[in-house]
């Protein structure tokens, strides 16, 4: 179980009585983000490496010894970078905020998706094979409409938006895909006056489920 620091990332043991660290890995990198493939073979971890003029995110891959393979700059525009991996390893999805990287698992860059949103993705998964990515953004145009709302979006792994889910007024927070891409979760969290804040059960709350493949809106519960 990998897990984030300033600047250091840990590989834990659990298969013992007390967890071991197995090794940690210092960067000089805010580390805010990891992943793991199922097998533990690859760590990914995601961060941002300050300073007025040279700060950047920043995108790392190690191996289950603690090897670090590679890593790959995100850009000066990031202050935070979001990680996700293949099951295998095989690919890594990182989210910058404002766009999503696509990654072989030698650090190449396949793809860099700039969202056509105004706004900044709060929340993105990625299924098991490394299919289908979606993303949550707080601040999208609803779909025929003029107004600004949140949205669900939907993107390939040859990074094109498949499809988009909106709604007018909420907040949306967290997202999340079954490991096959059949269906994505998202909960949205508006209070009575319409304030969004920042909690997965505040007043009004809503979780939407949805049909992966279309966008389809399944059915939602609103939290009592």
């Amino acid at each position: 179980v990998p897990y984030g620091g300033n600047g250091s990332v840990y590989l834990v043991s659990l298969q013992h009585k007390m967890p071991a660290v197995l090794w940690r890995h210092v960067t000089n990198t805010f580390v805010s983000s990891v992943a793991i493939s199922s097998n533990g073979s690859y760590m990914a971890a995601g961060g941002y490496v300050s300073g007025a003029k040279r700060g950047h995110g920043e995108i790392f891959l190690f191996d289950s010894e603690g090897k670090l393979l590679w890593n790959v700059s995100a850009g000066s525009k990031p202050q935070d970078v979001g990680v996700a991996i293949a099951a295998n390893g095989s690919r890594i999805a990182a989210d910058y905020g404002s766009g999503m990287f696509y990654l072989n698992a030698v650090g190449n860059v396949l793809w860099n998706y700039t969202f056509p949103e105004t706004g900044v993705s709060t929340h993105f998964a990625m299924s098991g094979d490394a299919t289908f990515i979606v993303y949550a953004d707080e601040n999208a145009t609803v779909q025929n409409r003029a107004e600004v709302g949140w949205g669900i979006f939907d993107l390939s792994s040859q990074g094109r938006q498949l499809w988009n889910y909106t709604q007018e007024h909420a907040g949306v927070s967290f997202v999340q895909m079954s490991s096959d891409g059949s269906f994505v979760a998202a909960s949205s969290i508006l209070s009575d006056n319409g304030a969004v804040y920042y909690s997965n059960f505040s007043n009004n709350g809503t979780l939407y489920y949805l049909n992966g493949k279309t966008g389809a809106l399944l059915w939602e519960y609103t939290y009592p």
